[in-house]
């Protein structure tokens, strides 16, 4: 018995040790790194955005107020892009930032408007799926009625999410999207 309790205490101290030196290893996307970004972004946002509370005199539709996009995010979208167009002229790589590829954003505020776009057709699919089931005459006798129902919802609640944190990537949406997910 103790000897299984050591053998278990050594593996848990193993997979921590590793674990700690993965995460030692982890970094920020190259683009964040990227030194031409960091200035760009950092001019960018003392000339437009300015010291006040306000955007700087920027005009911001109600859109762009809504999905939460500030003049520094402005900024570093701008730049992020601007960055891309001279890597791929000088024919160098495009870069991530943010962990994430430089997509053009939809009507200037959706970031990822197919990854949106797709969440949404999966969650019509899965609403669709779950009116046809309770449609059917004898499905309320089925034995697993009210888990495929609840599974369906809880699928619904995940896409729903995903098309949130794919319109506009917040750690708070996030967060919703990733354990949405990992409810399914």
């Amino acid at each position: 018995s103790t000897v299984s309790t050591r053998m278990q205490c050594s593996s848990l101290w193993l997979t921590l040790l590793c674990i700690g030196c993965f995460v030692c290893l982890a970094h920020a996307s190259a683009g964040d790194r990227d030194s031409v970004y960091t200035a760009c972004k950092r001019k960018c946002s003392s000339l437009t955005c300015g010291s006040s509370s306000s955007s700087g005199g920027e005009v911001t539709s109600p859109w762009r107020v809504a999905f939460g996009w500030s003049c520094v995010d402005d900024c570093g979208y701008e730049c992020m892009h601007n960055v891309t167009e001279q890597r791929v002229t000088r024919g160098l790589p495009v870069l991530q930032y943010h962990g994430k590829w430089p997509f053009y954003r939809l009507a200037s505020v959706i970031q990822e408007p197919a990854s949106v776009l797709f969440s949404l057709m999966n969650l019509a699919a899965n609403l669709v799926g779950l009116l046809q089931f309770r449609s059917l005459p004898a499905a309320r006798h089925y034995p697993m009625y009210r888990l495929y129902h609840v599974h369906c919802l809880v699928s619904c609640n995940a896409w729903l999410w995903s098309s949130v944190f794919h319109s506009r990537d917040l750690v708070v949406t996030e967060r919703l999207d990733y354990f949405s997910a990992s409810a399914v």
